[in-house]
């Protein structure tokens, strides 16, 4: 009796430790992520939820989207010309904001994996996804 008792106890601390260790691994494991969080801004977690992200093309131009800024690169008989820059989305609106000074406004959309995006002088681009 004395050694079922024994054991049952020794059972019981061991399946405590193991869930207090679980317990522990669980608050570092938040306390990561609030530090994540914290230490890189919010764009990082808002950026995994903006469909803009990542690499566009059309035949005159190739759009890549970032968390932090954007590249455009347009095809010239020379090859590419290069700009680089922040982007803004408000709505429906984007407004590319490059860094060598100016800035484009467009309304877009996405449908189909396609980029739509028109100007205010009616000029309309459609991208696919790369």
């Amino acid at each position: 009796m004395f050694k079922g008792r024994a054991l049952y106890q020794i059972h019981r601390i061991k399946e405590k430790n193991l869930k207090q260790m679980i317990s522990h691994w669980i608050k570092i494991f938040a306390i990561f992520l609030l530090l994540l969080v914290l230490l890189t801004g919010c764009d990082l977690v808002l950026g995994f939820f903006q469909p803009l992200l990542g690499t566009w093309e059309s035949p005159e131009f190739e759009l890549s989207f970032r968390i932090i800024g954007f590249e455009k690169k347009q095809v010239t008989s020379a090859g590419y010309v290069s700009y680089r820059g922040d982007y803004i989305c408000h709505g429906n609106n984007l407004t590319l904001c490059y860094d060598m000074g100016g800035e484009s406004e467009f309304a877009y959309e996405i449908r189909d994996n396609k980029l739509y995006l028109s100007d205010s002088q009616g000029q309309s681009y459609f991208f696919k996804k790369k």
